[in-house]
């Protein structure tokens, strides 16, 4: 999955930051462009920090970046 291969299987070497269930991750896509990975840790949540996590999600892919959009589908695919 492209998302593993660009922060190198989400290496602490590429973690930016992290609360007691989300981590944000940089990386680097096959294009080259610099990229912020948002990622769930779902065992230490619960139901609705899930749904805030989507919900966030949501919100950036309607700032009209195609690739957001394209994160939330994979989000969808995995978690659903």
């Amino acid at each position: 999955m492209e998302v593993e291969s660009a922060t190198q299987c989400f290496s602490e070497a590429n973690l930016l930051s992290r609360n007691s269930f989300i981590s944000v991750f940089k990386g680097t896509v096959r294009d080259g462009s610099l990229v912020a990975i948002r990622s769930i840790n779902i065992s230490s949540c619960k139901n609705e920090e899930v749904v805030d996590f989507l919900n966030g999600v949501k919100l950036l892919s309607l700032m009209s970046r195609k690739n957001v959009g394209s994160i939330f589908k994979i989000l969808q695919n995995v978690h659903t």
